[in-house]
């Protein structure tokens, strides 16, 4: 359940990751958000409080985002960290779990996405609803695969989304653009860095030389043809 709140809040963020040229009408800018997830799913009650700042400069070809999510569930609290980095070619993924960064290119798919604007957000079935002020920016609205987006030139500043029982709401609390921002908040932590095809052919044991060390991998990570069957899924959520 936990990685189902996590996609869902990553893929309406993923909105303004991928696009052909500038991502943003604005030049640069520092965003925080509050996260809240809160529902019951499958008879299980469930809440989630977390946070989200948001780097860019240069349009948004340089990007950072850093969540943190505290989720409880039936008495357990969890807290998970995600991070993901794009430049005008790549895409960072850190695995804080696995101290890993997943590098992918994705100009695959920014061929299928642009800015978000009137055009993309129509052929994505979305529909425009009106108008808002977030921060006293003025947003338009959005309606799309069932939730509500605010969008200021490009970003994102509020989004509310109901799944599987659980309502998620991501509201900007603070948002300051056109600002100069230091190179130092865009490092990422000094963990190796493998390419998804390095992930998927899975470089971790060497058949030729596999011993027991084998049997410390963990169950529960995806086989090369799982992994495979997950992208061509994702992909297919753009279009042909």
């Amino acid at each position: 359940m936990k990685k189902i709140i996590v996609a869902i809040s990553l893929l309406l963020g993923f909105l303004t990751l991928l696009s052909a040229n500038n991502r943003y009408e604005v030049r640069s800018g520092i965003v925080k958000y509050k996260i809240t997830t809160i529902g019951k799913s499958m008879g299980m009650s469930m809440d989630s409080n977390g946070q989200r700042m948001l780097y860019f400069k240069n349009w948004g070809n340089l990007e950072l985002r850093d969540e943190s999510i505290s989720q409880n569930m039936m008495g357990s609290l969890e807290t998970t960290r995600n991070m993901i980095k794009l430049d005008k070619e790549n895409s960072y993924s850190v695995d804080f779990d696995n101290k890993v960064i997943i590098k992918t290119n994705f100009d695959e798919l920014r061929e299928k996405l642009n800015l978000i604007d009137k055009n993309v957000l129509e052929s994505m079935d979305a529909e425009k609803t009106g108008t808002g002020r977030v921060l006293g920016y003025k947003c338009d609205i959005w309606s799309l695969m069932g939730s509500n987006i605010w969008v200021y030139k490009g970003v994102v500043l509020k989004s509310e989304s109901s799944a599987m029982g659980m309502k998620t709401v991501e509201t900007a609390i603070s948002a300051k653009f056109n600002i100069s921002i230091s190179d130092k908040k865009f490092e990422l932590p000094d963990f190796p860095v493998k390419t998804l095809q390095e992930m998927i052919s899975g470089d971790r044991v060497d058949d030729s030389t596999e011993d027991e060390s084998s049997s410390n991998i963990p169950s529960d990570i995806p086989s090369g043809e799982q992994m495979q069957e997950m992208m061509k899924k994702f992909s297919n959520m753009f279009g042909d």
